[in-house]
């Protein structure tokens, strides 16, 4: 196997959504999981490796052993790697995935505005980042087709970092407000 190691629902494990993680989550539910208990012990410990060694290098671990055996301080060995991958705990991309942050993000994006350029940047001298991203947010909000709270605050994290600026909490939740009205009016 080549390319780079995608940790599936990653977004479970965070606790913060704005910043590096400085730690993880690591749910005690995983003791009952039948995939989990499948794993070998030193499968589990490669695994709980991994999710750290992807939280440090936001996201960035080359599908290779002897780089990953660096990085987790261990021998690493394809087997190993192709249990995990087999058991549903990793995946294999081709290339190199956006940073966890915003990797569903961008698909929400694309899936829940109006139309393809909904999200790019207005180019305007007279509207500062922190109105271009209030004006990107309201197309956002207003074209949303649905789906969780969190999806919807990805979004507003991609957005975010597109345009440079923050959003304040009160803002979030009128966005929210008006991707929830809009829904409301469809059905």
């Amino acid at each position: 196997m080549e390319g780079w190691i995608v940790i599936p629902n990653w977004r479970r494990f965070q606790h913060y959504k704005d910043r590096q993680p400085r730690w993880i989550k690591v749910y005690t539910e995983l003791m009952s999981d039948p995939a989990f208990l499948g794993l070998t012990l030193a499968q589990r410990g490669l695994l709980i490796s991994l999710w750290l060694e992807y939280a440090r290098s936001r996201g960035a671990i080359k599908m290779h052993t002897s780089t990953i055996a660096r990085q987790v301080g261990e021998r690493v060995f394809t087997a190993q790697l192709e249990a995990l991958n087999h058991a549903g705990f990793i995946e294999v991309s081709a290339s190199k995935p956006l940073a966890p942050r915003y990797q569903n993000a961008s698909r929400e994006l694309l899936r829940n505005s109006k139309s393809d350029d909904a999200a790019a940047p207005v180019r305007s001298g007279a509207a500062s980042p922190q109105q271009q991203l209030m004006a990107a947010g309201h197309r956002f909000a207003h074209g949303w087709k649905g789906g969780s709270s969190e999806a919807f605050d990805t979004g507003l994290d991609e957005l975010e970092h597109l345009y440079g600026a923050r959003l304040e909490a009160g803002d979030r939740y009128r966005l929210w407000d008006v991707a929830h009205h809009q829904q409301a009016q469809l059905h």
